[in-house]
């Protein structure tokens, strides 16, 4: 089979063996066998050859069985890369065939790539090898038997000698890689930042290649697959390794192995067995006896070390097979033990194991004097040049053994390498035990029985002849296992576990050290080992049982007889000794009591024999600290019992008397204080502060000689500052290190802290230095320690380790402040600081709120961070590039942790800085202005923001754009956590004027007013993100990013991150982060206004999806979606896929747009993947929404609809119709959000209120918000989805193509998608109705979840917009027991907050303004119920023991609010996903009748419209009849719009133009069809009829339900039958009778005898306003005219009943009260007027409606009209404007043609229907009413001046006309009415003058 030199398959076969059990055997089977051949020749590769260079110069190439044609370019650089990598040229284009598919994606050029492809492919075979013997021998797998089956059939001799013959390869590679680099530097390639990436990453490529190797050998090993004869080749092989240097070490593993696999028996039980498997062991002793004769003459060292690992696997064969060890005639001490002894003394074998595993060990103690005795211990033995052993050490000029480890490991095989040191030591401890006993008992006697030698790293070698040294050798094998469990968490169990095991009895035996060295390092050994939360308590409790112990006696130079056991007992009275005799001098000061020598605080004392710790026993002593520090920061229990105040063994006691004594051990005694204050309690704390304070601050410093600086004082004694006590007490590294960490943990919030209470004692040092509280620490640490972090003398590592110390310190004190703290004591006033129900000033610590505001260290550690000088330090550490934080990075994982810090302290620092400026600096300028505080010499707070140019932090990063930059690429960083804080930043600046180029107002600061804290709940517009002013020039964020070298970097790492692989981990880290992205490149998207500002909200889609304001202008998000910005801001999509153009264009298959299209098909097909019905987690859900967002705004937007749209068509992604057929339909009870169903979540129960209260866990989020805000995230998905539909139909109206049908088609048709070929041709006959349901129609299934249920079972009561505003109302609610702790406080002073407001139904009528909605802040919540239970505390209401169920109180009411959140946001995303399908759905009906009104597209008419139109009717009626019926009225508006609009569109008018319009002729004459349109019409005029009924209903809906009614009446003939049922329908919904079966059950409506649908009609017709007023008396009007033709009355009987006609005829007034001073009245009142008198005509056309409407007193509210009095020379005007008018009615245009300013006299507008009505009135009752004739009379005669001008209008006129007459002018009817009614009463009769 022929090799494939493509890296995929490899990677697919290490995918699959990754998760073995995850398909199926047999796949895995035919797998392996297809790759066989592959593995089996490893990296093996054809070498260079002539023939090959002739085959690929004829211009073909086969690969993979295709030809291909290939170029001489092509030709040239596989040639280049044979010769770069020494490989045939044929497998070389092939490489560079495959290295040219990854160009786009890795950036680089064809040939590097092709390296990469070369070494991944490499990589990825020897993994895929490594997990065929790992799992083979794992049995835990079900596909084991498979794989060890193909691994028997892979370890072939030929494969294992071509293994061992790898390593030698590798090793050869690596040197030409050195070669090739030195030449290079020589010929100066070394500035080709090409040519140095291409070295650096073939060098770590190998080395990566080189630890798989090694990871084989060692499974071959285990596995048995090695022969001796085999193992003999590579151990001459190692002949030949001529440096100690890296890869000395990935040989080790591997000799481990086989001799551990050798040496055990494992499960061999026969005799002949064992006899063989010993027998090739003894070949390999003798193999190693022979060596001892002529032992190696380089690598001395590591040579011994072999054969010292060779005699400890064989001496415990020996050992346990002792018969066959005698049969081979095995001396076990000639043969075994003394080699053994002589590869330990003479060859060094500990001296070089101590030494790698120094220089691998997971931790290295930086600037402490831990390992002070491990510098001793290596310079016993000098490695001379050349490198061989001399006879005496002290005489040779040579070199210390250091390997150091310039490329780190892979993951995979530092592991090996570990476990590998590991079962060695086991191995020494288990089978060497008699020489450990040895060297032990043979220093002991050496020390004990001769002049002590004096351990001193200045005299590195002890006097005496060289028989008499002594070479601590045990102490070399216990810092060797330090190093290797030192840093591992657990690693180290085996020792622990059982007490009857080798491992345990070597701690036991070891713990009886004598010798001072010694018993350091077995306490260094043992610390290592406590690594770990469960190693520790182990250790703990090993550390107790203290059979035997004394102290240490004044003589410890000889050998106690008594036998030691170190425990705790014996560290504390060794603590005692010293401190005896170091404490002699200094009784006059003890911290923990009075001064007795007040005057000699603070001072520096000359003493002259003042007492010193020698350098043992600092070493002896150092060592304790390290143990018990390890000991105490992992256990908790041995916290618990080691600070107990009643325990003898109190560790804070001796470690604060050995702080007292001067010791050069300052740094670890700190460390040692630091882990036992873990989680210590406040007091405890506090009290640890006063003795720091008091040591450091008010302690005299006894020195055995004066500085130079203060030489000369007088009696030997110097007053020192507070600094200078600092720089004397703390003088090495160490010591600062130490303090600094110390002091950052103390600035820890405590378990029983709050961020109420400041963290440190609140008078600390008061009594004795000013200022007090924290401040000198803040200067100490962030001006002399942090400033100077970057100093020369420190290395890399020391200045890591500082740094991130001081920023830890740094963020506790700017993150344990509340920002809701302010906002919530912002809402008191002058005089009464409890109006949100709790006293803020009596619930902080220190009490006062100015108080606390000056004592918390937040104020002086901002003013810290706003000085250019410790600001430039933060950005210099948080630029350090992405480069310095990979794992290929020297000290990663420091820089790393550096850099994160550093982000989070910026991203903190924008996130308060709105407090700080308006709030902080200024309480502390007002205190130290007024003297009552002071801050430093001069007792004036002065700000050095303002000396430095600074408004805010964004002026400091806009001085430092580098910053920006390397934020961007920190995006792509591997820790999570970088990236994360990155974007977050980026998310900050992205909305700061000063990178949007805007002008801006300076912030005002704010001020104490009357002790009150000023409101900044409204932020600043710099904390905002305001916009004032106009734009300048470009974005400067923009700019940045665009025009740095790396901006393609900058996309690619956003791409990368994006696709990054989600780890399987609790915490989703990386699907947060992807989210992270989404939005950030959602929210620059839109413009950021002064209005909305910067919104950091948890849930983005009930926060700013309402608003869409998109940005006209190109933002950072374009340019990483990768739009090309040309002049002028026009953008232009990014064609990579030919010419030159540079990939990561938006046109690119790889890009960020096109990453995130895919992203939203994965989170949809995810959905649906594995369950019959839709199944969303959170996180899904969340991404799904966040990509629907950015696609919808990138279709909206003007300046980049055409690009997206174009490429969302393109057949690559036919986004379109992959959505419609995707988009996953969801149901109540079948769709799982998270691990719930919709129905199921009324029935989960609430929260546990058994928590710990004093823990923050108990407001973890709970399960039903979780659900809740997953299935909203859902629906604002669906809501972008929908939006986008509309755009990309509307977009393709113009002109009409097949394309815009097809896509309608898709979504109204009710027969899912059709083929292409039924497009060709139109027929409708071919679509009749279906049974299937459209598709648009499907996508309302979100309306079956009943939000108001699953409210109503939450107790969640209330109107949408509003809240329970005082918490007694949910404690009453809730039915909370106990006293009500939290009554009174007021939740809507402080703990809410707007959420932008939602479009109406209908823009731009008088309801398109909705009601603001509010939502609580439960951080907010959270700290008011804290505030008032410490309120309650401080007033005695409650004791120190809080009673539990006030936890719980708190806990329900918290939880109640976060309902109340899920609740509203629900109702929220339900109501703007129905508006967008609205709008889609009206999009369609209007684009298609447009088009049908095209003659030229008549031939393309939509099939099915008209079919779907009444379906969609038929679908929405019931859900129109339950949401009218609810409080939630936002959905029901849209609905009742839609549905007007669906009536509207089915409307034709007939050919008879004389009558109404027919009932909705949309079918042909088929009578079945018929019926079907006559039901579904039926049902939804019932339902309009009910939904009126429903007090929910609100008036915007109700004026689309009245203009529903009136076109279903207008739209029925004039025929007596047919007006009879319409009239029986009426009647029947206003009395309650049962609907029909397309009305849900439960939306039915009880009988009732009010006549609530009249009264409802009624009431908005006298009371309502604007549509609703109009619409009201126009359907009251057409039930009128239904009673004239049936004659029945019922309708005139409920208004005479309900006394609404009377107010009706009163309301004919309002014209009148309307009018201004110029005669002026609103076009809305001239509308409501008309309607009035149209509805009061109607009526009076009958003899009863006029009777009554004549004793409703109409003629006297017309006989006082003052409009009829007004002169028609002068006439009425309307106007319009803006505002309301007096009637509180809007002054909209409504159905006049007016513009906005203008003016017309409709005077006559309203005298003709005035005229109307008497006519009525007269012609109705009758000429007999002599009583009516008389009123009409009266009343004319009282208005004889209108008559008169009425009449002389029209006779003038029709003269000026030549006598035609207006018929159709008010005028006109004006006149003939006046006319008729004269003759009807008589008028000209009594009153003839008035016609002269």
């Amino acid at each position: 089979m022929t090799i494939s030199w493509s890296k995929q398959p490899y990677i697919n076969l290490y995918s699959q063996l990754c998760t073995p059990d995850d398909i199926s055997a047999s796949i895995l089977s035919a797998e392996l066998e297809k790759r066989a051949a592959d593995l089996q020749n490893l990296l093996s590769c054809p070498a260079k050859n002539d023939e090959s260079r002739k085959a690929i110069s004829g211009g073909k190439l086969e690969i993979d069985g295709t030809e291909y044609s290939i170029n001489p370019e092509f030709i040239t650089e596989s040639c280049l890369l044979a010769d770069e990598l020494g490989i045939d040229e044929k497998v070389a284009a092939a490489l560079l065939h495959y290295g040219t598919e990854e160009q786009v994606s890795l950036d680089r050029s064809p040939l590097h790539c092709s390296i990469i492809v070369y070494h991944l492919r490499r990589q990825y075979v020897l993994e895929c090898i490594r997990l065929i013997f790992e799992i083979s021998r794992n049995k835990d797998f079900k596909s084991s038997p498979i794989v060890e089956e193909f691994s028997k059939k892979l370890a072939t001799k030929d494969f294992v000698n071509l293994t061992i013959k790898t390593m030698s390869v590798l090793r050869e590679e690596l040197r030409q890689l050195q070669e090739k680099e030195t030449s290079g530097h020589f010929l100066g390639r070394d500035l080709d930042e090409s040519f140095v990436e291409n070295i650096k990453y073939r060098r770590q490529a190998v080395l990566t290649e080189l630890g798989s190797v090694s990871s084989i050998l060692v499974l071959i090993s285990q596995n048995r697959f090695t022969t001796t004869e085999q193992f003999k080749i590579y151990l001459d092989d190692l002949l030949q390794l001529e440096k100690y240097n890296q890869i000395l070490l990935y040989y080790i593993p591997p000799i481990i192995a086989f001799f551990d696999s050798i040496c055990s028996l494992g499960d061999i039980n026969s005799f002949s067995g064992a006899s063989e498997a010993f027998e090739e062991a003894y070949v390999c002793h003798t193999y190693f006896s022979e060596r001892q004769r002529k032992p190696p003459t380089q690598l001395p060292l590591f040579h011994s070390s072999i054969d010292l690992w060779w005699y400890a696997h064989f001496a415990g064969l020996c050992l346990g097979e002792r018969d066959l060890a005698a049969k081979k005639k095995v001396d076990y001490v000639i043969d075994v033990v003394t080699p053994a002894l002589n590869a330990i003394v003479n060859g060094g074998a500990f001296e070089f194991m101590m030494v790698i595993a120094s220089n691998t060990a997971s931790i290295n103690e930086v600037g402490t004097n831990y390992n002070d005795f491990q510098s001793f211990l290596r310079s016993k033995t000098i490695i001379s040049l050349p490198a061989t052993i001399p006879s005496n050490p002290s005489s040779t000029t040579g070199v210390l053994l250091d390997i150091e480890i310039h490329y780190p490991f892979s993951t995979v095989f530092e592991a090996t390498f570990i476990q590998s040191l590991s079962y060695l030591a086991e191995a020494i401890i288990s089978n060497l035990a008699d020489i450990l006993k040895e060297l032990k008992e043979k220093e002991e006697d050496q020390i004990f029985g001769q002049d002590r030698p004096e351990i001193s790293e200045h005299d590195s070698i002890p006097s005496g002849d060289e028989s008499n040294q002594v070479d601590f050798e045990l102490e070399k094998f216990f810092i060797y296992i330090s190093h290797i469990y030192g840093g591992r968490p657990d690693n180290a169990l085996q020792f622990w576990t059982d007490p009857e095991s080798n491992l345990y009895g070597f701690l036991t035996w070891a713990s009886q050290c004598q010798t001072p060295l010694m018993i350091a390092t077995y306490c260094d050994m043992l610390a290592s080992l406590s690594y770990g939360p469960e190693s520790s308590i182990l250790a703990h409790s090993f550390l107790k049982n203290d059979d035997i112990g004394t102290a240490i006696s004044s003589n410890s130079l000889t050998r106690d007889s008594t036998i030691h056991r170190l425990g705790y007992e014996y560290i504390f009275e060794a603590f005692g000794y010293y401190i005896s005799n170091l404490r002699n001098v200094s009784q006059e000061q003890n911290i923990f009591g009075t001064s007795t020598g007040a005057s000699s605080a603070r001072s520096l004392i000359t003493v002259a024999d003042l007492p010193k710790l020698d350098d043992e026993g600092c070493m002896i002593v150092s060592a304790y600290l390290r143990l018990l520090e390890t000991v105490g920061s992992w256990s908790p229990i041995a916290r618990s019992e080691l600070v107990d105040s009643g325990s003898p063994n109190n560790a804070f006691v001796p470690l604060i008397y050995l702080l007292e004594c001067r010791t050069p051990l300052t740094g670890p005694i700190f460390n040692a204080i630091r882990a036992f204050a873990t989680d210590a309690d406040k007091r405890t704390r506090n009290t640890l502060w006063e003795a720091l304070d008091s040591w450091l601050f008010n302690s005299p410093v006894f020195v055995s000689r004066m500085p130079a600086a203060y030489s000369g004082t007088y009696g030997g004694s110097q007053r020192l500052s507070l600094k200078e006590r600092f720089n004397i007490l703390l003088t090495s590294y160490a010591d600062i290190l130490g303090f600094v960490r110390l002091v950052e943990q103390f600035t820890r919030l405590s378990k029983t802290d709050t961020v109420y209470d400041v963290p440190f004692p609140e008078n600390l040092g008061s009594k004795y230095r000013s200022p007090s509280g924290i401040r000198p620490y803040i200067d100490i640490i962030i001006d002399d320690v942090f400033y100077n972090t970057n100093a020369p003398a420190l290395t890399d590592k020391q200045r890591l380790a500082l740094q991130i110390e001081c920023l830890n310190f740094i963020s506790n004190c700017i993150h344990n402040f509340s920002v809701s703290l302010v906002a919530i004591a912002s809402a008191t006033t002058s005089g009464d600081p409890s109006v949100p129900g709790v006293n803020v000033e009596l619930a902080v610590q220190p009490e006062g709120l100015a108080e606390y505001l000056w004592a918390h260290p937040c104020v002086w550690v901002m003013e810290k961070l706003f000085d250019d000088r410790i600001y430039n330090v933060i950005f210099g550490i948080a630029s350090v590039g992405i480069d310095a934080i990979s794992s290929s990075a020297v000290n990663h994982d420091l820089t790393s942790k550096n850099v994160k810090l550093a982000l989070k302290v910026i991203y903190r620092v924008l996130s308060i800085e709105g407090v700080y400026l308006d709030v902080l600096e200024p309480n502390a300028r007002k205190l130290s202005a007024a003297g009552q505080r002071s801050v430093n010499d001069d007792g004036v707070y002065v700000s050095s923001r303002p000396l430095n140019g600074l408004q805010n932090f964004e002026d400091a990063i806009l001085f430092n754009m580098y910053i920006v930059t390397n934020c961007a690429l920190y995006v792509n960083a591997e820790q999570v956590g970088v990236a994360s804080l990155a974007i977050k930043i980026l998310d900050r600046i992205a909305s700061a004027p000063q990178f949007l180029n805007m002008d801006y107002e300076a912030p005002i600061s704010g001020a104490y007013a009357n002790g009150a804290i000023p409101n900044i709940m409204a932020k600043t517009p710099f904390a905002s993100g305001a916009v004032s002013g106009r734009r300048i020039g470009v974005n400067r964020l923009l700019s940045a990013l665009d025009a740095v070298d790396e901006s393609k970097r900058i996309i690619f790492g956003f791409i990368e991150q994006l696709g990054r692989p989600e780890e399987e981990d609790a915490n989703n880290e990386v699907i947060d982060l992807k989210l992270q992205i989404l939005q950030f490149i959602s929210r620059n998207l839109s413009r950021r206004t002064s209005s909305g500002g910067y919104i950091d909200s948890k849930d983005s889609s009930i926060t700013e999806a309402d608003q869409l304001s998109l940005s006209d202008v190109p933002t950072v998000s374009h340019f990483l979606l990768g739009f090309t910005i040309g002049d002028g801001g026009a953008l232009s999509g990014n064609t990579v896929l030919r010419g030159s153009e540079s990939p990561g264009g938006i046109e690119s298959s790889i890009s960020l747009f096109q990453s995130i299209v895919n992203l939203l098909k994965t989170c949809i097909s995810n959905s649906t993947a594995s369950y019959s019905y839709s199944y969303y987690t959170k996180q899904m859900a969340s991404m799904e929404q966040a990509a629907s967002e950015i696609i919808y705004k990138l279709c909206s937007a003007k300046i980049s609809s055409e690009v997206t749209l174009k490429l969302l068509r393109s057949n690559d992604v036919k986004f379109f119709e992959t959505r419609v057929s995707s988009e996953p339909l969801v149901t109540p009870n079948n769709s799982r959000w998270g691990d719930y169903t919709f129905l199921q979540l009324s029935d989960i129960p609430p929260a546990d209120v058994t928590l710990d209260y004093e823990s923050e866990s108990q407001f973890k989020e709970m399960p039903q918000e979780q659900c809740v805000a997953t299935f909203v995230q859902f629906l604002a998905s669906r809501t972008s989805y929908l939006e986008y539909c509309a755009i990309e139909i509307h977009s393709l109206r113009d002109p009409i193509t097949l394309k815009f049908i097809k896509k309608v088609f898709l979504l109204i048709s009710m027969r899912g998608v059709y083929e292409e070929s039924e497009f060709d041709r139109y027929n409708e006959e071919r679509l009749p109705f279906a049974s299937e349901t459209a598709k648009l129609l499907e996508l309302l299934d979100f309306l079956e979840f009943d939000v108001e249920k699953l409210a109503t079972s939450w107790n969640i009561v209330g109107s949408s917009g509003g809240v329970l505003s005082r918490l007694d109302a949910i404690s009453q609610q809730q039915q909370i027991e106990g006293e009500q702790y939290f009554s009174g406080i007021k939740l809507d002073e402080v703990c809410l907050y707007a959420l932008p407001a939602v479009r109406s139904a209908n823009p731009g009528n008088e309801y398109s303004e909705v009601p603001l909605e509010y939502l609580y802040d439960i951080e907010k919540v959270k700290g008011l119920l804290e505030l008032k239970i410490r309120e309650l505390f401080k007033t005695g209401r409650i004791t120190e023991d809080i009673p539990p169920h006030i936890y719980k109180q708190q806990l329900r009411i918290v939880q109640q609010c976060k309902l109340y959140n899920a609740v509203l946001s629900l109702r929220r995303a339900q109501s703007l996903c129905v508006a967008a399908w609205c709008r889609l759905l009206r999009v369609i009906l209007i684009d298609t009748t447009e088009k049908t009104d095209k003659a030229k597209v008549t031939d393309l008419r939509l099939p099915g419209r008209e079919t779907f139109i009444l379906e969609a009717m038929q679908v929405i009626a019931p859900k129109l009849l339950h949401y009218s019926h609810i409080w939630e009225s936002n959905v029901a508006e849209h609905l009742a719009s839609t549905v007007l609009s669906l009536v509207s569109a089915s409307q034709q008018p007939t050919k008879d133009d004389n009558s109404t319009i027919e009932a909705y002729d949309v079918v042909d004459d088929h009578d079945e069809d018929e019926d079907a349109i006559v039901d579904i019409v039926h049902t939804l005029f019932r339902v309009v009829l009910i939904a009126v009924q429903s007090p929910y209903a609100t008036a915007s809906v109700r004026a689309d339900l009245y203009t529903l009614i009136n076109i279903f009446i207008c739209g029925q003939p004039r025929k007596k039958r047919k007006l009879l049922q319409l009239q029986r329908t009426i009647e029947s919904c206003v009395h309650g009778a049962e609907l029909n079966e397309y009305v849900s059950v439960d939306d039915k409506i009880s009988g009732t005898k009010e006549n609530k649908l009249l009264e409802r009609i009624g009431t908005d017709a006298v009371s309502g306003e604007g549509t609703t007023r109009i619409m009201g008396l126009a359907v009251l009007r057409s039930f009128v005219a239904i009673e004239n033709v049936t004659k029945k009355y019922f309708v005139l009987d409920a208004l005479v009943r309900y006394n609404l006609l009377l107010l009706i005829v009163r309301s004919v007034r309002r014209i009148d009260e309307d009018l201004d001073d110029q005669n002026r009245v609103s076009n809305y009142e001239i509308t409501a007027f008309k309607a009035v008198m149209g509805f009061l005509t109607e009526l009076a056309q009958s003899r009863q409606g006029s009777g009554q409407i004549i004793q409703a007193g109409i003629f006297t509210v017309l006989q006082n009209a003052q409009f009829l009095s007004i002169d028609p020379d002068v006439g009425i005007f309307t106007f319009s404007s803006s505002s309301t008018g007096k009637s509180g009615g809007p002054a909209n245009d409504w159905w006049n043609d007016l513009k906005l300013g203008t003016s017309r006299n409709v005077y006559f507008e309203i005298i003709a229907p005035t005229l109307r009505l008497l006519t009525c009135f007269v012609l109705s009752m009758g000429e007999r009413n002599v009583g009516i004739l008389r009123l009409v009379k009266d009343l004319l005669h009282k208005h004889v001046l209108l008559v008169r001008a009425i009449l002389h209008r029209v006779v003038n006129r029709n003269l000026s006309r030549g006598g035609v007459d207006e018929d159709q002018s008010e005028v006109g009817e004006s006149g003939r009415l006046i006319v008729l009614l004269a003759s009807l009463t008589g008028y000209y009769n009594v009153e003839d003058q008035t016609i002269q």
